[in-house]
């Protein structure tokens, strides 16, 4: 749908991510964030469902939009995610063990994405565009895509994008 604004969208992400380190402790990282989002997003209920399965539904409107196929692909991953997320709140935990469960996630994915980004010299993208934070998901997903000889057209539009943006 939005071919030309994600193809920028990712190689504005890829331009943060060159560093073969630091993509791996992305594969990290962002799971875990993911996880600790979902977590904290069950806790209130909306309509009687968890907070989280609104979230969810909107976040997988938003990847699907993208790419249907790498949009589809992450939200097939995380719906694991969002099982564990509500599975993992547990109404009799106290608040003190849900608060120290979420920002244990947070820190940990967190600290993995950090030591990514010390590896790759550069601070990590969301810093310059909030909605590279939202890309990342899509990204590890589109990196084992093209790796496996799917989606070379967005590769080579990606990768031309990325020239662009190293020259300028």
């Amino acid at each position: 749908m939005f071919t030309d604004l994600y193809t920028k969208q990712l190689a504005g992400y890829a331009s943060y991510h060159q560093d073969e380190r630091n993509e791996a402790t992305h594969f990290v990282g962002i799971p875990l964030i993911v996880i600790g989002v979902l977590f904290v997003a069950s806790w209130p209920k909306l309509l009687g469902l968890p907070l989280s399965v609104y979230v969810f539904v909107a976040f997988a409107i938003l990847w699907m939009s993208m790419d249907l196929l790498i949009g589809g692909i992450v939200v097939l991953l995380a719906l694991p995610f969002l099982w564990l997320g509500i599975t993992w709140y547990d109404p009799s935990l106290s608040v003190m063990w849900k608060i120290i469960i979420a920002i244990g996630l947070q820190v940990v994915g967190w600290g993995f994405q950090l030591v990514g980004h010390a590896f790759e010299g550069r601070r990590p993208a969301l810093l310059d565009n909030l909605f590279q934070g939202l890309l990342g998901p899509t990204f590890l997903i589109y990196e084992v895509v093209h790796r496996m000889g799917m989606k070379q057209k967005l590769k080579e539009g990606v990768d031309a994008e990325l020239s662009r943006l190293t020259q300028s």
